[in-house]
């Protein structure tokens, strides 16, 4: 069997959903199917969150309007006129709930955070169901609250994977035996109580490959806008060129370093299983796939990863002494209160150096509580330069009249914090 997922940038519109059809009809062997939620409906959730936690109602609502508005009008132009009441009337069901939800939010704010987001991808889900099955493509839904079991670490939950396996092997399974494919929601699970729980933004990638683990597939292909792992973001880079062979290793590193292409978290239980995972582009599906196992081989080829919109935050003891073991447990402590991701970090004798997303949701409590410790000073709007395989030339044209803020460097790898 086999595990493709889609992420939400293809199946924003109409074309995509064509094209997700067409390569689905292509697969012989029993499927899972992981999508994400559609286009930039996480960002739109967080905003509508925002505004209901700020009491800002008027705000909230019309923001709510706006995107069952999107999902209404990308449903339209999937079904067939006569279909449309029906398949309306579900989507409304679920839009009905996420105002439910919005109107008694838990005082956790991070609880109520996966309360609210999670219902993007299963809208997601509910339209894809709707329109393969439309298409003639038998599947049936099995959400992800029903068999991705976590912890109750809201906004970033661990798996539990001995539940997680057993309710793949009670839920999936079943309907795979009978010839149909399943689809299910990426990124989001639940706790033990049925609380929602988010696995990390963008981590969609990570359900898909727990499930692949558990069924024990073939293979998981993760479907992209790029022809495979690329070398850097074509985007913006372009003579980006791409990587046809990586070893399981390397990929974590890339994914650590903040490469888009796969989530962090992807590649551990496929390495555990010995299951190789394919990039492919939606678009370009007749191309080689990027294929990561642990058959690959190191390269030499360079790698460019770019973080923008980051800070550096410097910590240091208000008398001037030394950043010891005991302050650095009092830091991490507080990191972790906070759900502070850290992408690098530095220590001198007297000061200890962090850079963190720029716009974490929290920022302010953050430094307040830091500051009842510590004196910290901050700088924002900061792009981390990761560079692999990089030589003399590749390192100056990138930090040529540039301020650099933090520099390491290792055996493969060269990381920049510069201000542009």
């Amino acid at each position: 069997m086999e595990v493709y997922k889609f992420g939400g940038a293809l199946l924003k519109d109409k074309a995509g959903f064509e094209k997700m059809a067409k390569v689905i009809r292509e697969v012989d062997s029993p499927l899972v199917i992981v999508v994400s939620a559609l286009g930039k409906t996480t960002n739109k959730l967080e905003k509508i969150l925002s505004a209901f936690r700020q009491k800002s109602f008027g705000e909230g609502e019309g923001l709510l309007n706006e995107l069952q508005d999107f999902h209404m009008e990308l449903l339209r132009s999937l079904m067939p006129e006569e279909k449309v009441p029906e398949s309306e009337k579900r989507i409304k069901t679920i839009f009905d709930e996420i105002n439910s939800v919005l109107n008694n939010l838990p005082s956790d704010l991070y609880k109520s955070y996966d309360a609210v987001v999670s219902f993007g991808e299963r809208l997601s889900s509910e339209i894809t169901v709707n329109y393969l099955n439309e298409q003639g493509i038998p599947v049936k839904p099995v959400h992800s609250d029903r068999v991705i079991v976590t912890d109750s670490n809201f906004t970033s939950a661990n798996i539990l994977w001995k539940l997680t396996e057993r309710a793949v092997t009670s839920r999936i399974e079943p309907v795979l035996e009978q010839g149909t494919a399943v689809i299910t929601e990426g990124f989001t699970g639940a706790d033990p109580a049925g609380d929602p729980t988010t696995l990390g933004r963008e981590g969609s990638d990570y359900t898909a490959a727990i499930l692949a683990k558990c069924l024990k597939a073939k293979r998981l292909t993760i479907w992209k806008d790029v022809p495979g792992l690329m070398n850097a973001d074509p985007k913006r880079f372009d003579d980006a060129v791409q990587l046809t062979k990586v070893s399981y290793r390397e990929a974590i590193e890339l994914a650590f370093y903040g490469a888009s292409v796969v989530h962090p978290k992807t590649i551990q239980p496929l390495q555990r299983a010995a299951i190789p995972l394919h990039i492919r582009g939606l678009y370009t599906p007749d191309k080689p796939p990027s294929i990561i196992s642990g058959e690959a081989q190191e390269d030499d080829i360079p790698k460019i990863i770019v973080k923008e919109h980051l800070s550096l935050l410097s910590i240091s003891s208000g008398d001037l002494s030394f950043i010891a073991e005991d302050n650095l447990k009092d830091i991490f402590r507080i990191f972790s209160r906070h759900k502070v991701h850290v992408h690098i970090m530095q220590n001198s004798a007297i000061s200890f150096s962090v850079c963190i997303d720029g716009n974490h949701k929290n920022l302010d409590m953050l430094l307040e509580d830091l500051r009842k410790l510590f004196t910290v000073r901050y700088n924002t709007g900061l792009t981390l330069i990761t560079l692999r395989n990089a030589g003399d030339e590749l390192i100056e044209r990138f930090t040529s009249g540039k301020t650099v803020y933090l520099k390491q460097e290792s055996r493969k790898t060269v990381r920049f914090l510069i201000k542009e």
